[in-house]
């Protein structure tokens, strides 16, 4: 993504590319299909997600249930921060703003990837 940005690939797609609405039904599958051909997904939910599992697992199953339902609340308000800000932001949202925004992101995936690494190497050397 930061090397997209970089050289220039990305971009907001302009107000005259609109498309036909799609219906709940086909959103809602989008976002499935969306959701399992994505790698990092199941990177996530094998790894960094199977350890917080495994420690709220000592808590009892009522804090693997809290952990979940909290997980994939906070999917929900993010999805639906940057829904409510591309959906309603056309008017103000440059392109330049678009890539300051992904760009921003990027650096944050990198950084917690690294914290994530680090955490991980640190706790398999002891």
């Amino acid at each position: 993504m930061i090397w997209s940005i970089w050289r220039g690939k990305l971009y907001l797609p302009s107000r005259n590319e609109a498309l036909e609405p799609m219906s709940s039904r086909q959103l809602i599958g989008l976002g499935i299909l969306a959701t399992v051909s994505n790698p990092f997904w199941y990177g996530w939910w094998l790894t960094v997600a199977a350890g917080y599992l495994a420690q709220a697992r000592t808590l009892g199953l009522s804090a693997v249930l809290v952990f979940y339902v909290g997980h994939i609340c906070a999917d929900y308000a993010w999805d639906t921060v940057l829904s409510v800000i591309v959906g309603g932001g056309r008017r103000w949202m440059t392109d330049g703003i678009y890539r300051a925004l992904l760009l921003v992101c990027g650096v944050f995936f990198l950084y917690l990837g690294w914290v994530f690494l680090t955490h991980g190497i640190s706790a398999l050397t002891g």
